[in-house]
């Protein structure tokens, strides 16, 4: 009782909004069961992560007849399998920018309970038992002020009803930016990065989740660190895929670029707009 009165109070003083452009949710929008959160204009031009995917890590291929990414096929991953929700890209790269950078982590339950949705049955195959997200680096993260894989992590778990395990892994050091290292570099930066805290991992399966994946060298090397410690034989991965050879990581066309930028000005929320404008291919 005392749960709801809160969540209609803040619903009241707080009315969602699109976390890409800004705009106020009508009610009809409030109840989209696609793309949640998003207005119609930015539902539309959210890309799902469908088949043909790869059947190791689950990011987007382009070639039917393939099996394998890149990424996968001449390597040996620490995971069993990973799924993406969303290709980041257009409106979700947006959201996922104020998700990481700009506090705006009520975006993460939406995603969190279309995840449920989309991929429940996935994780009741798989029999996951846990969650655990990517951990930062813990002065980065204190500078931050939280880690945003954690945020959707919590908010997964909460609409799954699994527990949550944040302690079970940490990164034991600091780490470059992944941003513009080759995959080879991306492994060397992240070799040794995380340990995990328990002497004896008990689950048998455990679900890593992080905001983005772009050749998989972090939820690899988080998975290593996991078997290390033994106990568990498992690991799935869910996540949102970073289009690499798409320009600016983006599927918009000129036309439709040009009306979301307007709606950002037009919402008031053009702060960020400089800094976004690379990542929708401006």
């Amino acid at each position: 009782m005392v749960h709801s009165v809160k969540n209609t109070c803040t619903r009241l003083l707080f009315p969602p909004k699109c976390p890409a452009c800004g705009k106020l949710l009508s009610e009809q929008e409030k109840e989209r069961k696609t793309a949640r959160g998003f207005c119609g204009f930015c539902a539309e031009e959210t890309v799902f992560a469908k088949e043909p995917v790869c059947k190791k890590c689950g990011k987007p291929l382009a070639d039917e007849a393939g099996e394998y990414c890149a990424d996968c096929q001449d390597r040996q991953r620490s995971f069993e399998q990973g799924k993406a929700l969303y290709v980041y890209s257009g409106p979700v790269q947006i959201a996922m920018y104020r998700l990481k950078y700009s506090g705006r982590k009520a975006i993460a339950g939406p995603m969190a309970e279309e995840a449920a949705e989309i991929f429940g049955a996935w994780f009741r195959l798989k029999k996951i038992e846990a969650i655990v997200p990517i951990p930062m680096y813990r002065r980065k993260e204190k500078k931050r002020g939280y880690n945003q894989a954690d945020v959707i992590a919590k908010a997964l778990g909460a609409a799954c009803r699994i527990p949550v395990e944040k302690k079970l892994l940490v990164r034991s050091r600091n780490t470059d930016p992944q941003k513009g290292l080759s995959g080879e570099e991306r492994r060397r930066n992240l070799k040794n990065a995380f340990h995990a805290q328990a002497d004896d991992v008990k689950f048998n399966c455990i679900l890593l989740v992080d905001d983005i994946f772009t050749t998989g060298a972090t939820v690899d090397s988080a998975a290593a660190a996991l078997k290390r410690v033994g106990g568990s034989t498992g690991f799935c991965v869910l996540y949102l895929y970073r289009a690499r050879l798409l320009r600016g990581g983006c599927y918009y066309g000129r036309k439709k670029l040009q009306k979301l930028r307007k709606t950002f000005q037009l919402s008031g929320w053009n702060a960020d707009l400089p800094r976004l404008q690379a990542g929708l291919g401006g």
